[in-house]
């Protein structure tokens, strides 16, 4: 099955990149990663980082899944709302994810600017819209509730937000700490970095089975090899093998477009809907991107077949948002599958029956932010050390 469909930004800028011949793949290593995308690449950054030797295995290929297809809105807010992510998991530990989040954001700039990333960071105001989750009298509410989680947030009007962002809504709210980047660098400098220390990369390879026991865990590779590993961490986006129960879990599918490079909406911010299926904008390099109109468990020949009909649909939503952009040309289009669970937060920690095993998926929006949460959790995890947060992220939670 096609993870995505059309051509990203970001393989327009990257069509010729090549990774390196590699070092031959080791018969054992510390931790075997099943995933080269942006989460196997912040795993294998932390874990090299630890002194743990670790192999990499992707049997697209490095950053050729369904990372490409991210529009990488960097944010430290889920798709819930803290109001109503309170009423799931009640304040503590919902403000806790918020505050993980925010961290995790802070986080991600820090690392950036220490291994030199060429990502195209870019700090950003996010601009949360009133939508059919949300209204503006809402807003306010989640206003209040997220500055008793020591989160800044500023509520705005409809005149205040369109001086300030040519964004037409009824309210929003403006917060900071938010950033837009190329998802596809980003993950080529951390699998890099990782690389330097000693990883190996085994692109066109795919994992087959596994055998896992309480002494190691044994990979059966489809080229016929088996790499031993001390623990298993799976990172392969949608895709959960069997040992991985998928309760709470589905898989949507999104879609987006690229204008042609233009100056009409130069607002420094990511913008987003409080709404169940909410459109997603920021800009990239003079152009604007919007993404959306997502459609739950629809198959990939399905999903394909709205392309047109989707992509029409973002070109009214960038018009009523943004009507500066209502003429703007469109030069790419693309589409892609991405989880989701029923608490809008991600599946992260260790597969529950499955000795030697750490997984990290449904990460609907947040798909960077929740991947260095992922990596950061899970290096706790294997560490012997407990994190404040895994009960809130265990893939058992919905049994």
């Amino acid at each position: 099955m096609d993870i995505r469909s059309g051509v990203t930004l970001w393989e327009l800028n990257d069509a010729a990149w090549r990774w390196p011949a590699m070092a031959p793949r080791p018969g054992r290593c510390d931790v075997a990663i099943i995933g080269a995308g942006v989460t196997g690449a912040f795993l294998a950054e932390r874990l090299t980082r630890e002194g743990h030797s670790v192999v990499v295995i992707d049997r697209r290929g490095a950053q050729r899944g369904a990372t490409a297809a991210s529009t990488a809105l960097v944010l430290w807010e889920t798709d819930q709302p803290l109001v109503l992510l309170e009423q799931r998991i009640g304040f503590e530990a919902a403000a806790s994810v918020f505050r993980r989040g925010y961290e995790a954001v802070r986080g991600i700039r820090a690392l950036g600017r220490a291994l030199g990333a060429q990502c195209d960071w870019r700090d950003q105001e996010s601009l949360y819209l009133a939508g059919d989750m949300l209204d503006g009298a809402a807003l306010r509410d989640e206003a209040a509730i997220r500055a008793c989680a020591g989160l800044e947030s500023h509520w705005c009007d409809e005149a205040e937000l369109y001086a300030r962002a040519d964004i037409v809504a009824a309210a929003a709210l403006r917060a900071p700490g938010a950033a837009i980047l190329n998802p596809v660098a980003l993950t080529r400098a951390l699998l890099a970095a990782a690389i330097g220390r000693g990883a190996v990369l085994c692109e066109g390879v795919g994992a087959f089975s596994y055998a896992l026991d309480a002494a190691e865990v044994a990979v059966r590779l489809d080229d016929g090899g088996v790499l031993r590993a001390g623990s298993l961490v799976l990172a392969t986006g949608y895709e959960m093998p069997p040992m991985v129960r998928g309760a709470g879990h589905t898989i949507n599918s999104t879609w987006v477009l690229a204008t042609a490079v233009t100056q009409a909406w130069r607002a420094p911010a990511v913008v987003w809907e409080a709404s169940e299926s909410y459109a997603y904008m920021r800009g990239a390099g003079g152009r604007v991107l919007i993404g959306g109109a997502d459609e739950e468990n629809i198959s990939a020949a399905a999903r394909d077949a709205l392309m047109a009909r989707k992509i029409d649909e973002l070109r009214a939503k960038l018009a009523a948002l943004a009507p500066a952009m209502a003429d703007a040309p469109i030069e790419l289009a693309w589409s892609g599958f991405f989880g989701v669970t029923r608490d809008s937060l991600p599946l992260i920690g260790a597969v529950p029956g499955a000795p030697r095993a750490y997984a990290a998926y449904g990460y609907g929006g947040n798909g960077v932010t929740f991947s260095a949460i992922a990596a950061d959790v899970i290096a706790r995890m294997l560490a012997g050390e407990r994190d404040r947060d895994e009960a809130i992220f265990a893939l058992d939670r919905f049994a």
